[in-house]
Formats: structure tokens, C-alpha cells, sequence
């Protein structure tokens, strides 16, 4: 499944592609929609992943998470260096409402070392996270390889590369196990580096089958 980043687009943009798409990711610190806005997205019944990247979640945007919550909103997604007493708090809430909790980490520059993946390991194993995001920087085939091990380690689990090179791996993890890999808006919105356009990302997989 291709789940959509929804990044620095208007509300009126995603109403008129919004029914080509399976699942999608709103970028709550890259989006500045109304609160009716925002839960209004929760009717189109497909499944949403409520993001927010930044070190601090300013008191309006919080708010919001806490109502998309309440709706019971199907994913929530933090990233784990990021984790703090008020995003602890979001977490709670979530598990309280039904809201699977996806607990996601950024290494932009390199593979994460064996320590970083047994901390991950331990945060799902730990029932902390139901899904675990890894997000990191192959340089060669071999780390491809050890990203693709990754998914005997931990389930369910979304793991690929960042930018150019081993972009394949945001399609080929489909086939590793991933539940869902990401695409953006379109060309302009991408929130990655090698992050495809859904309509691209669309027109390989169709082809692969």
C-alpha cells in the first residue's frame, strides 16, 4: 500500500486527489489547516497517520492530535529522538483511543548501528510502538541486504534508504514485509530525499505486478 505524504499543500490541492489514495500521512508540522479541517479527513475513511516532527509541538497543533485521537484517528507517528513529556502524553491518549502508535527513526546520513536496532526492537517488543519507522542512508548493496534482515528482527516494521541512491528500497520493502511505503503529494511536496511522487510510485508498482 502507498501511503501519501501530505506536506505544504492546501486543503482545497488534497480535496481533489484525495480519492485516488489509500492511506495518508498528514504532516501536522508541515500543514496549516483549520482544526474542522483536519478532522473532516477522518470521514474519506481511508487510513491516516497524524505526524509531527520538531523538538517542541506548539499548543495548537497539540490540540489537535488530542482530537484526531478522540476520532480515533489510526495511526500516530513520533519520531523516538524526539520523544518528551508531552508527546508521552499524546502516546498514552492514543493507545487509550485505539490509536496504533508508529515510533519512527531518522539516521541521514549512514545505517544505524546494532545498538540503535536492538533499541528499536526493544520499544516494539515492549508493546511502546505497534509499528516501527527506520529511515537511514545505504551505500552499497550490502547495506540494502541488512536493511532487508531488518525485517526478520522486528514486524511490523517500514524500513528503506533515503535519497538516490537504493531508492528501490521504498518499493522493493513492500515485498520485505512492510504494511505501507511512503510517496509524496507530488514532485513539489516531497518531505525526503528520493521520496517519489505518488503517481510515479503508482505507475512502477503497477508494472511490477
Amino acid at each position: 500500500m502507498i501511503c501519501v505524504s501530505i506536506a505544504n499543500i492546501s486543503f482545497e490541492q488534497l480535496l481533489i486527489e484525495i480519492s485516488h489514495f489509500k492511506m495518508m500521512e498528514l504532516r501536522l508540522d508541515l500543514l496549516n489547516y483549520t482544526p474542522d479541517q483536519y478532522l473532516s479527513l477522518i470521514d474519506y475513511n481511508i487510513p491516516i497517520i497524524a505526524t509531527y516532527r520538531g523538538k517542541t509541538i506548539d499548543k495548537e497543533k497539540k490540540k489537535i492530535l488530542d482530537q484526531l485521537i478522540s476520532k480515533q484517528v489510526q495511526y500516530i507517528d513520533f519520531d523516538v529522538d524526539e520523544l518528551d513529556n508531552d508527546r508521552e502524553q499524546i502516546l498514552e491518549s492514543a493507545r487509550q483511543n485505539k490509536t496504533s502508535v508508529v515510533l519512527s527513526s531518522h539516521v541521514f546520513n549512514r545505517m544505524p548501528d546494532r545498538v540503535q536496532i536492538e533499541r528499536l526492537k526493544q520499544y516494539k517488543e515492549s508493546r511502546f510502538a505497534d509499528i516501527i519507522k527506520l529511515a537511514c542512508k545505504a551505500q552499497n548493496q550490502s547495506d540494502i541486504k541488512t536493511i532487508q534482515t531488518w525485517y526478520k528482527e522486528i514486524n511490523p516494521l517500514v524500513a528503506f534508504s533515503m535519497g538516490e541512491y537504493a531508492q528501490s528500497t521504498r518499493l522493493d520493502c513492500l515485498s520485505w514485509g512492510a504494511p505501507w511505503t511512503y510517496a509524496a503529494f507530488d514532485e513539489q511536496s516531497s518531505t525526503a530525499q528520493g521520496q517519489f511522487p505518488f503517481k510515479i510510485m503508482q505507475t512502477i508498482l503497477n508494472e511490477r505486478k
